[in-house]
This record gives structure tokens, sequence and C-alpha cells, in this order.
């Protein structure tokens, strides 16, 4: 936690190095500095029990919430949109607002993550360390990081997209425990330097892997590449068909691309744990790329190489899930009408082809050899 003196210290600061740049502010910008210090300062903090009683085991979930998480992020925008294609890490403050209306509040360091959406996102996701010895206190099993995926572009469909890729790992949590959990959230941004006005907007944030890995009983691998042999068949077999699912066909594990490995306490084969989804189908993203020779991002390629009888218990389980599934979309009321009705059209449209052989490299290679 962020003590009085720390947090006062570090505006302060920020004050005099910009003062020369406070008539220019937006108003509202003045004249919120010396309330949310007055907030900052004297906001009383959740004890160490009261965190126990809310059975927070890490930072994911001392940040989770039944439904929406608010958090304000205090930060110099233009250092991140100016070193957006580094990885250089940059103070800033994380605040939590409570059910009560107080503030918790973190110094921590942020860094651009990613590879496409850095380049073309006007602010990119980021990677967020928080520092572990705030945390002894509150008896957490913690790692210092988590990811936030942000709205990117301050444009109409931007959000919704946010929206529709939040969707997707809700949906893959509903298919397994072996999943990386995602909190829904909006975030308030505060420019340090009074220069960006950009206010509220929807993001999320991802379980850390190391603690996903725990969770399930197992050990996160950080490694380049992984051979398709030593993956667990049903794990391989039920990540490969969601990806499917929602027509993402980017991702790899040899190379390791948007795959987390695992490997479990009770065996030595890898399971496979999917994330990033902008490129799929399913959040049909506008600058999103086919490949394989897909006509659009909308269509399916199966990428998987599971056995058949594997590949076909993956189709019983996503069978069974269905209604699951169709009543976490419909009861989504955050999106659009129109998007909520484009995203059950697809599922419907897996559910159609589930039963016939699915849409691999060898359909795709034969239609190119055709077109020649």
């Amino acid at each position: 936690m962020i003590g009085k003196t720390n947090i006062l210290t570090i505006l302060r600061r920020s004050y005099l190095l910009n003062k020369a740049k406070i008539r220019t502010m937006p108003r509202w910008l003045v004249l919120i500095i010396p309330t949310m210090m007055f907030a900052i300062s004297v906001a009383a903090q959740s004890t160490k029990e009261d965190r126990q009683n809310n059975g927070a085991q890490n930072i994911f979930e001392l940040l989770s919430e039944d439904e929406v998480l608010e958090i304000t992020i205090i930060v110099d925008l233009d250092i991140i949109i100016s070193t957006k294609n580094l990885d250089d890490y940059h103070s800033a403050i994380i605040q939590k607002k409570s059910n009560n209306h107080q503030r918790s509040g973190w110094k921590v360091k942020v860094r651009a993550r990613g590879k496409h959406r850095r380049k073309i996102c006007d602010i990119p996701p980021l990677k967020i360390n928080f520092n572990k010895s705030e945390f002894k206190s509150e008896n957490l099993e913690s790692h210092k990081s988590l990811k936030l995926v942000t709205h990117c572009n301050d444009n109409e469909d931007a959000e919704e997209l946010i929206l529709k890729e939040y969707l997707a790992y809700k949906i893959y949590n509903i298919i397994t425990d072996q999943s990386l959990r995602v909190q829904l959230t909006k975030v308030e941004w505060v420019d340090m330097n009074g220069e960006h006005d950009i206010g509220m907007k929807w993001g999320f944030l991802i379980e850390n892997e190391i603690e996903m890995s725990q969770r399930i009983g197992g050990q996160f691998i950080d490694t380049f590449a992984v051979d398709g042999h030593h993956v667990c068949a049903k794990s391989g077999a039920r990540s490969s068909l969601f990806q499917y699912m929602i027509g993402n066909p980017d991702w790899g594990i040899s190379p390791c691309k948007n795959m987390s490995i695992i490997r479990p306490e009770s065996s030595g084969a890898f399971l496979t744990i999917p994330y990033d989804f902008d490129f799929s189908g399913f959040v049909d993203a506008p600058y999103a790329v086919s490949d394989y020779g897909l006509k659009s991002v909308k269509e399916r390629i199966y990428l998987g190489d599971s056995k058949a009888k594997d590949l076909e218990e993956a189709k019983d389980l996503f069978r069974s899930k269905k209604k699951t599934i169709y009543e976490e979309v419909r009861s989504f009321d955050l999106l659009s009408r129109s998007s909520k009705k484009e995203v059950l059209d697809y599922l419907k449209s897996f559910y159609s082809e589930i039963d016939a052989p699915l849409k691999g490299k060898d359909f795709y290679e034969k239609r190119l050899t055709k077109r020649k």
C-alpha cells in the first residue's frame, strides 16, 4: 500500500516538475488534484483481517469484483505513448475504489506489452508490476505482475472489441478451469501532466500465469517452444478446439505464441492455456489479418495435432457447455445488440460445423491449389 507521505511526495514532485503547465491544464484536472491528494491521504485502507475474510490469495483476487472493477491509473501518458515500442518501465499509481467508496492505492511500474497492439494502439496494453513488499502484511501469495488489456484507441468500436475479447476469455472459463481468469475493469486514466483527457474506458485484467498455474496445480514453464508429443492430448484438443470455435489462428506451441505452457504436478504432459484473442473472427478487430489462405478472419482453421479420440471427447465437452455459453453471451448486457447477435451467430455456426470434420491446413491448401 502507498503511505500518505510517499504518495503525496509523488504528486508534489509531479506538480513541481510541471507547474509551468498548470495554467494550461483542463479545468477539471486543476480542480481534482487537491481533492485527489486529500482523498488519498485520508482514505482508510482495508485491514489484513478484511483481506483474509475476502479470501484473497493473490493480487488478482485482491482486485477482483463480482461485476466491474473500478480503478484509477495515474501516469505520465506522454511517456507511455512515446515509449510504447520499448520495454521500459515507468512509475504510476493505481487506485481501487472499494464498496464504501474509499480508495486503496499502490505504487506500480508499467510498460507496454504485446506485439501488434503496441504498434497500433494509442494506449497500448500494459504489464503492471506491483511492489511485492507492499503485500507482505496482507499475507498474499503474490507474484508481482498483471496484464491489463486497454481500450487501445478512442473510436466507436474500440471498447466493443474489448468487451468481445473479454467475453472470449469468459467462454473458455466455462469450458475449463484450466484457463486464465479475467476481471472486467472500468479504468479512469489520469495524466500526471494534464495533457490528455481520456476519462473512463473499458479494459480487463488477466490473471498472472504463475498464479494460474498454482491454482490448477502446476508450474508455469517459460519456454520458446514445446514438442507437440509432450503436450497433454486432452488439453491440446480442448484449447485447439476453442481456438477453432472463436476463429483464432494466431497461436502456436512451436514456437509458443499466445499460449501458456503449464507442467501439472500429477503428470509430465504439458497443459496449453490460450490467451490474446484479438485476431479471432469472434472479436473481428479491423486490424486483424487472415493467414493460411483464409478468405477472411471469420473463416475457421483447425491447427490442433490431437488424436481423433481426444478431439471427439473435446467436442462432447463443448456440446455439453453450449447452453451455458449461449446464456453467458445473452446475459452480457454491456455488448450492443448488434454485437451480441453477431457473436451468437458466430458461435451457432461453430456448433453447426462441430459434427463434421474440422477444416485444417489441408483443406485450405487444396483450395489454394484449385485457384491456381
